[in-house]
């Protein structure tokens, strides 16, 4: 009876079968956003605790856990505390190379004159061989010359 006066009425109880058109949309694509900075060394030691303190928790317990055949909790406490100081130990490795690349990258963008060195007190062996008149290095007294403090300048020569 529904479907009838549904037929009669000009309108059907079913979706229709007949093929749609998609309508393409049109999106904007917005910039990506820079990367988040994290401590992660903090972040994965903080995984690291958790995995020692629920190995110490377990630790008790592993007779019970043995008899119903469940020491693979403890173990994989361990293990998330082995592959912890794993995880610490690259964290810190790869924080260190990010800051050397960044003082690399702020001391080429600054000059020459300021690399690390620069400044009163801190001449190099070519700086010093290149001005024999040069005040002595930290080991002579002050305004004593090289030849004076017996620095010869340039390499030193085996007699």
């Amino acid at each position: 009876m529904f479907l009838q006066k549904s037929a009669e009425r000009g309108c059907h109880p079913f979706p229709s079968t007949a093929p749609r058109t998609l309508v393409p949309v049109k999106t904007t694509k917005l910039p990506s956003a820079p990367p988040m900075e994290a401590n992660d060394v903090a972040i994965v030691t903080g995984g690291t605790v958790v995995w020692l303190v629920g190995f110490v928790v377990l630790l008790p317990f592993h007779g019970w856990l043995a008899h119903h055949g469940d020491t693979k909790w403890l173990w994989t406490c361990l293990a998330g505390f082995g592959l912890g100081l794993i995880g610490i130990w690259y964290c810190r490795a790869r924080r260190d190379a990010i800051r050397r690349s960044q003082a690399e990258a702020q001391a080429a963008a600054a000059g020459p004159s300021a690399g690390p060195g620069a400044g009163p007190g801190t001449d190099t062996v070519a700086d010093m061989a290149a001005d024999p008149g040069a005040d002595a290095p930290a080991t002579g007294q002050p305004g004593q010359t090289q030849a004076e403090a017996g620095h010869a300048p340039g390499p030193s020569r085996a007699e």
